[in-house]
């Protein structure tokens, strides 16, 4: 009797204690899915904030838009409303101010020129660069300027940035009053390599960054992230211009008003007559500027003599 009662009361101990972690399992399970729900509120609550955001944007977006067209809508109705004579002294007003502006650029495109002839017109024009007049329209895909009856073209022996391996622009940390960055500026212009500038103003601007990055403040410094190191880096000019004729010039070679002591003179001449313009840092310069995004700028050394530098 002892016997079954043992074997009943272990029976039943085996019940309960199966009751027990099948309670267990289910609450186990509970539990995951408690928290699995948590996670998803959790989710769907940074969903909604974020929704509720992007709402907000789109509802300023479409009210500044509103605003816009209705400036437009009454600007209109005003000049509608004007007479011949009120419309003329509007015109006769926008004329004195374009006048006024060029009036004041005027020194600054002077000094551009002479700077431009003191180097001769270097990296005016790219490395095979070839002037091509004829009387037809050349083909489709080539540039050409319609000068009365006559097509102007041209064309370079250089092929495409990205087939000569340039997948990212070069970066120049530089000085703009610098006849040594100057150099390399137009080799980069004669070459048509892209690169970004970051110009160091007496230990401003970027200067924080490339001494960061080499322990100097010295320009030039070009880094290029198209070599098999993408963090290589070169200071001295004639070692950036030997490696970038090198590395893309495609064989073109430099010409004796690019390189040596009269390109280092001439360079330093033609910053002098600039004024030794961009080389302090603008009063009024966002303190925020090296951090933005980079502007994109078409255009050659030429073009950059005409527009006064800012850092």
């Amino acid at each position: 009797d002892t016997y079954v009662d043992e074997q009943r009361l272990y029976s039943a101990f085996s019940t309960v204690r199966n009751a027990l972690m099948l309670e267990l399992e289910k609450h186990s399970e509970t539990v995951k899915l408690i928290e699995k729900l948590k996670v998803q509120l959790v989710l769907e609550e940074e969903v909604n904030v974020m929704q509720h955001e992007q709402l907000k944007k789109e509802e300023k977006h479409t009210a500044l838009i509103s605003g816009d067209y209705n400036h437009l809508v009454k600007e209109h109705t005003l000049i509608m409303e004007c007479s011949e004579d009120e419309i003329e002294d509007l015109y006769r007003q926008i004329r004195d101010v374009k006048s006024a502006v060029t009036k004041k650029q005027f020194p600054s495109l002077l000094t551009g020129s002479l700077s431009l002839a003191l180097r001769l017109g270097s990296a005016v024009t790219v490395a095979g660069w070839s002037p091509k007049v004829g009387l037809s329209d050349p083909n489709e895909d080539e540039y050409s300027l319609k000068l009365g009856p006559l097509f102007l073209s041209d064309r370079s022996c250089l092929s495409p940035s990205d087939e000569r391996g340039i997948k990212t622009p070069l970066i120049l940390y530089e000085y703009e009053p610098s006849p040594f960055c100057k150099k390399v500026r137009e080799i980069l212009c004669f070459l048509d390599i892209p690169c970004e500038f970051r110009p160091c103003p007496r230990q401003k601007g970027f200067s924080d960054e490339l001494f960061e990055r080499t322990g100097r403040r010295t320009v030039p410094y070009l880094r290029d992230p198209n070599n098999e190191d993408p963090d290589y880096g070169m200071f001295e000019s004639e070692e950036i211009i030997d490696y970038l004729l090198k590395r893309y010039g495609e064989g073109a070679e430099s010409n004796f008003s690019q390189r040596g002591n009269f390109a280092t003179v001439t360079a330093g001449l033609s910053s002098v007559a600039r004024g030794l313009a961009g080389g302090t840092l603008d009063n009024k310069a966002r303190p925020d500027n090296n951090l933005m995004a980079p502007i994109t700028l078409f255009g050659n050394q030429f073009e950059r003599l005409w527009v006064s530098p800012t850092c």
